[in-house]
């Protein structure tokens, strides 16, 4: 959502939040829960429910929604889209390494 073109004069940080929504709205995904703009560096903060945190420049132009960010912004909470992580604790029956920390 943010593009690499020649600095500029910052876009105003409603309109970039709301053309940001409208561009995720025609891509059909969901929207972010807070925006925030730090006005210091001129950067809006876009933050979803599932933790994924996206800054635009405001400086810059505003490019469509690229794959990364897509897919980014349509995954699930961590651990529902990857295979679970085994733990073991040391020295248990389950513990697959055994006394010595080494594979049995």
């Amino acid at each position: 959502m943010g593009g690499m073109e020649d600095r500029h004069t910052p876009m105003d940080p409603n309109e970039a939040e709301r053309r940001s929504a409208d561009m995720l709205d025609g891509a059909g995904l969901p929207r972010f829960a807070a925006a925030r703009h730090d006005s210091d560096v001129d950067m809006l903060e876009f933050v979803w429910e599932h933790g994924l945190t996206i800054h635009f420049d405001l400086t810059r132009e505003m490019d469509p929604i690229d794959d990364w960010e897509r897919e980014a912004i349509r995954a699930s909470p961590l651990g529902t889209r990857h295979e679970p992580i085994r733990t073991y604790i040391s020295e248990s029956k389950d513990d697959p390494h055994g006394a010595s920390g080494s594979p049995a």
